[in-house]
């Protein structure tokens, strides 16, 4: 049943997909409809929504993350066109847009709100499936007669974004509740001389895609199967990512994601790996549906490598010593790259990893070089202590390209993905999920058709799963992580996702489907390098028991406060907590006493510190924990930025830098920071200007990607305080 469909699928993939290619050889040179929809029948369109609270596609003054990106170099233009349709339901109509360009640099704005209207021998129409295969007329007279944007032979190689919109005041705001699909869309980015095509240019941080019926007015429609349809990640660490929909996949509406945190943003745009544990858990979207920011960049086509360029194999992780004592140990590892380290406790006699044996996996992660801790309570995979002053078989790898795909409110997904990475050598990972948090609605109706009735899934994040195994007899990489319906007794091709059943296939309800109204996140990473196994000895000294246990510490501020919260796992003889409070980070002063509460259990803290006549640019704040003896010690310190603090880089800026720039700016209120970037003879490169929102902004600058090897120096304005930092760009 199942696996005949699914050869049956391959089956015949394969031949479309061979027929296809040896008719568009000399024929198809678009960007867009042609990776998108892979037949004429199978409608996947484009999808720009503001609707309710849903944020989708790239209409104007959309959130960051929905923004469609295209990277021109000096002499080259992007051509572009559409087909554009209202979704009304039940009878879609062809309706109008506005578009405008935005220069990314510093959100100038180049062309001004243009009105596209649809229909034959207008601008930018896009009449049917094969017209937008062939491209532009420029490129294939069998085309369509493109809308074009030339930034002028003298502009610099840079991004800039396009949004287009319903608006009923001439472009000038995006109309309310707007739902638009382009059922046909094409952005070529094209080089003048010689009119040479040049792919992997164009890109966003969340695809929306929506499937549709062509035959049926174009109507959305749940029974339209994503079938070998592709997308790219470029990760953070300059790898790259593909994933490829293996049939089945029918997520009606659905936004593409690649990141670095997984299911919730809570933690950042690049978690800790502790903080990861958490945000990488797929979770139920109970509600609004969500958006998830500062994602990786995602493409239609492989990263032109001109500009996002592949990094080079990192060097692996040295186990130098294990420190500590029962209970509380630390793995001491010399990172030299940066990424997420994985170390193995090769513990049951067989080499390698044996899941539900006495072996175990640890981790952990750095985003810089150099001696890290990596924690771990002395347990083996069984949960055994393992003795003091013995020796233990180590191993450890460094892991490249952690990338999560969310996906949300995907519906089926009958055969699963295929995940193929390049970082810079080709591979098929393992796949890892944790589906045990999802929650259960009781009920599944038309009225309810946010809930989702089906049990929580399963959690294999620790040993994963593989995309290799048999199908009738024949071993190859077939994908993995679907859900559509099967049972336990009715062993699915590839693994289920839940051990009761992954939900129904009846397009009638969609609160029986396993993917309703949830995020389910899938992760793996997009290389590895091992290093040699190695013998460490575990130290035998006992632990000294405190009197208090303090498990976190942590200061924020919230207008003229500080806002100081932390927590403990037990107290037991403690008398009270000091807070303490420097300028200099060198000379505290106590601010007040806290009494301890002597529980056993969790106890929670806070206190608010009034920083309205503070002028110091920071400020930093310990605990003194006094026990009832009167002896003490303290917590680490806790730093804040105040006011006169307008700008800082945080430790996001990796350095040396192989691909665009990454770094964050953190400022206590919304304005705006002026970027500029010199060479060391003192030639200005960049100068540019980006607006600011209150907190924490993630700032990326691709123009790096093309600056040649050497040492440059950033520069960060924003208040009158400026911050500057040498980096090395290094191929």
């Amino acid at each position: 049943m199942r696996l005949i469909a699914f050869l049956q699928h391959r089956s015949v993939a394969s031949c479309i997909c061979a027929l296809l290619c040896l008719s568009s050889v000399l024929t198809a040179s678009a960007e867009g409809t042609l990776e998108a929809m892979q037949n004429s029948t199978q409608g996947i369109g484009l999808n720009i929504s503001n609707i309710n609270t849903v944020t989708s596609g790239p209409y104007r003054d959309a959130p960051t993350e929905n923004r469609l990106r295209f990277y021109l170099k000096t002499g080259e233009k992007l051509y572009f066109g559409w087909n554009s349709y209202n979704r009304a339901d039940p009878n879609p109509a062809q309706v109008p847009v506005y578009y405008r360009i935005i220069r990314s640099s510093d959100e100038q704005e180049m062309v001004v709100p243009t009105l596209v209207t649809p229909g034959s021998g207008n601008p930018g129409y896009i009449p049917d499936w094969t017209t937008a295969r062939n491209g532009p007329t420029v490129i294939n007279g069998a085309g369509y007669d493109a809308l074009q944007f030339d930034p002028g032979g003298g502009a610099n190689a840079e991004e800039y974004f396009i949004e287009i919109y319903q608006s009923a005041d001439a472009g000038a705001t995006p109309q309310t509740a707007q739902n638009t699909v382009l059922v046909y869309f094409d952005f070529s980015v094209v080089q003048t001389a010689g009119n040479v095509l040049r792919k992997g240019r164009v890109y966003s941080q969340g695809w929306s895609i929506l499937t549709y019926n062509p035959a049926n007015n174009f109507r959305g429609d749940i029974n339209i199967a994503m079938e070998d349809n592709s997308f790219f990640g470029y990760t953070a660490d300059s790898t790259i990512a593909k994933i490829t929909f293996q049939g089945g996949f029918k997520p009606l509406a659905f936004v593409v994601y690649f990141n670095k945190y997984g299911a919730d943003p809570a933690g950042g745009s690049s978690p800790t790996y502790a903080d990861w544990l958490a945000t990488r858990q797929s979770k139920s979207q109970s509600g609004s549906p969500t958006t998830l920011p500062d994602g990786y960049n995602v493409f239609l086509n492989t990263p032109d490598a001109s500009v996002f360029p592949l990094a080079a194999d990192g060097l692996a992780p040295v186990l130098k010593s294990i420190t500590g004592c029962p209970g509380s140990y630390s793995f001491n590892v010399q990172m030299r790259s940066p990424g997420d380290i994985r170390i193995l406790l090769d513990r049951n006699g067989t080499p390698g990893f044996q899941a539900g044996t006495s072996d175990r996996y640890i981790y952990g992660s750095s985003d810089t070089t150099g001696i890290i801790g990596v924690s771990w309570d002395g347990s083996d995979g069984e949960g055994n202590p393992i003795s003091g002053n013995v020796q233990i078989s180590t191993s450890s790898k460094l892991l490249r390209g952690r990338t999560n795909l969310p996906f949300f409110d995907a519906e089926q997904n009958l055969y699963g993905i295929l995940v193929q990475t390049f970082a810079p050598t080709s591979q098929y990972p393992m796949l890892f999920w944790d589906d045990t948090q999802l929650a259960t609605d009781a009920s599944c109706s038309i009225i309810t058709s946010n809930n989702n009735t089906t049990p929580a899934g399963i959690d294999v994040s620790q040993e994963g799963v593989s995309q290799y195994f048999s199908i009738g007899g024949v071993f190859d990489y077939y994908g993995n992580r679907g859900w559509d319906g099967a049972t336990v007794d009715d062993p699915p091709v590839v693994p289920v996702t839940s051990t009761a059943g992954s939900g129904s296939q009846t397009a009638s309800v969609l609160c029986d489907d396993y993917g309703n109204f949830r995020i389910l996140n899938t992760w793996f990473w997009t290389g590895e390098v091992s290093s040699t196994d190695t013998l460490l000895r575990v130290p035998a000294a006992a632990c000294v028991v405190l009197p208090v246990t303090l498990t976190q510490f942590g200061v924020q501020k919230r207008a003229q406060t500080a806002l100081l919260r932390w927590s403990t796992a037990s107290e037991s003889s403690f008398r009270a907590f000091i807070l303490e409070r420097s300028f200099d980070g060198r000379v505290f002063h106590s601010i007040a006493t806290i009494a301890g509460r002597g529980t056993s259990g969790r106890n929670d803290y806070q206190y608010s510190d009034n920083i309205a006549g503070v002028r110091s640019a920071r400020i930093f704040y310990r605990l003194r924990q006094v026990d009832n003896d009167g002896s003490f010690r303290f917590s680490r310190v806790a730093q804040l930025q105040t006011d006169l603090q307008e700008i800082s880089l945080l430790g996001g800026l990796i350095n040396p830098v192989s691909g665009a720039l990454r770094f964050q700016i953190s400022v206590p209120k919304a304005g705006a920071a002026e970027i500029r970037i010199s060479d060391m003879a003192g030639r200005v490169l960049l100068s540019s200007r980006k607006e600011l929102f209150e907190g924490t902004n993630s700032i990326e600058l691709p123009q790096t990607a093309g600056y040649a090897p050497g040492m440059y120096l950033l520069r960060v304005e924003a208040g009158g305080v400026q911050q500057a930092e040498k980096f090395i760009i290094h191929r």
